[in-house]
This record gives structure tokens, sequence and C-alpha cells, in this order.
């Protein structure tokens, strides 16, 4: 009988944003549920937040950082450092453009777009950590070899 993986909780809390009826004014302006789910009418949204918007995106944010802060603990007992690294880095930055989003600074496809940039640079860390994963292992390997 096998056992279900363990998943960090922020993941299914993040998607479960989509269907907060709080959030509906900005559903067709930003991908609630994780930046892999943006649209091009997102990423080519010229248009800035309304004041009725503004209240749904701080709500929003406040959201995802009670979604990150869920999953800590998981990440602390999962993760490497470097990936723990990567993902405070990825929330920091993304922080400051729904920040900057809030401010009318940037315009709704112009979060997406730098969204996505965060997310692609946050999956270029995760497969480098994988790499380093394989390299210690083989690393590992060679030595418990040569020490025979």
């Amino acid at each position: 009988m096998g056992f279900a993986k363990e998943v960090d909780p922020t993941m299914a809390c993040i998607s479960n944003l989509a269907e907060n009826p709080d959030f509906q004014i900005i559903s067709t302006k930003v991908a609630l549920g994780g930046a892999s789910n943006q649209t091009i009418e997102m990423l080519t949204n010229k248009s800035k937040p309304k004041k009725n918007e503004k209240a749904a995106i701080s709500q929003w944010n406040s959201s995802v950082t009670e979604c990150i802060n869920l999953g800590k603990e998981y990440r602390k007992e999962h993760d490497s450092e470097f990936l723990q690294s990567a993902q405070a880095e990825t929330f920091q930055n993304f922080e400051k453009l729904v920040e900057k989003l809030y401010l009318r600074k940037i315009s709704y496809g112009a979060f997406a777009t730098a969204r996505a940039a965060e997310l692609e640079k946050y999956n270029a860390k995760v497969a480098q950590n994988q790499r380093n994963i394989e390299n210690k292992k083989n690393l590992d390997t060679t030595v418990k070899i040569k020490s025979m």
C-alpha cells in the first residue's frame, strides 16, 4: 500500500484563491491561482487598477501571504536552503510587483509579464537545485566507490 506524497500546502492554497468570490472583480486581469495560469488577455492588458479593484488586489495579496506562511514549516523540512532562498526571493519580488500594480505604477499587462519572468527565473532555480542534488548524489557515490 503506497503513501500519498506530502506536498507544500501553499500550492493548493494559492490555487484555491481563483475560486474566491471576493477576488472575482480582478479575476480576468490577474491569474489569482498562480502565474502559470495567465492568459494572453492578461499579458496584454494595458489598463491600470480602478479604485474598487485596488481593494481586491490588496485583499488578494494578503491571502497570498497567508498561503505562503501556511507552507513555511513544510519548506523548512523538505526543501534545500538554496530552494528556500529562491522561494523567498520570488515572493519578495511578487510583493514588489503587487505594490507597483496597486499604486498604478504599472498596468495589469506589465504586472503579468513581470510575474511570468519571475516564474521563469524561479523555475530555472528549481532546475539548478535538482542538478545540485544529482551532482551531490553522484559525488557521494563516487566517494563511496573510491573508499571501498
